[in-house]
């Protein structure tokens, strides 16, 4: 928190009251606007997952089907940011394994071998393999 007050401080640096003694009070306002934020932010995200559990399921939905991909998103959410750019970029932004080298900056050779390793570590996450496979081959 303290880093984000200071963050707001520098791109604010104009606004900063320059005598020090009115700065500090300045930096505690800003602060406490920084956690009301963050609070309201927190309870939107709570209302928002009461809304979204009392909505019936979508007509012609298998509800095993919910729970494959409910079960495959906390698979990822437990990857490696790396292992999370990896696949999103082939599976999600549907790019070749070549363009998604480009991006990252690597050979094609190496992007191949940090997804099939990506995926395998989805795979075991997920707990059946089969699972990880409808979605990310």
């Amino acid at each position: 928190m303290v880093a984000e007050v200071f963050l707001v401080a520098w791109r604010r640096l104009a606004e900063l009251p320059a005598d020090p003694a009115g700065a500090r009070p300045w930096l505690f306002a800003t602060a406490r606007n920084l956690l009301a934020n963050a609070e309201r932010g927190r309870r939107r995200a709570g209302a928002l997952a009461v809304r979204v559990a009392s909505q019936p399921p979508p007509h012609g939905e298998d509800p095993a089907e919910v729970v494959h991909r409910v079960d495959l998103g906390r698979a990822f959410g437990r990857l490696s940011s790396r292992d999370q750019e990896t696949l999103a970029l082939v599976a999600w932004d549907g790019l070749t394994p070549t363009e998604a080298a480009d991006v990252l900056g690597v050979s094609t050779s190496a992007f191949s071998v940090r997804l099939s390793r990506a995926r395998q570590r989805l795979r075991a996450h997920v707990g059946n393999p089969r699972h990880a496979e409808g979605v990310i081959p």
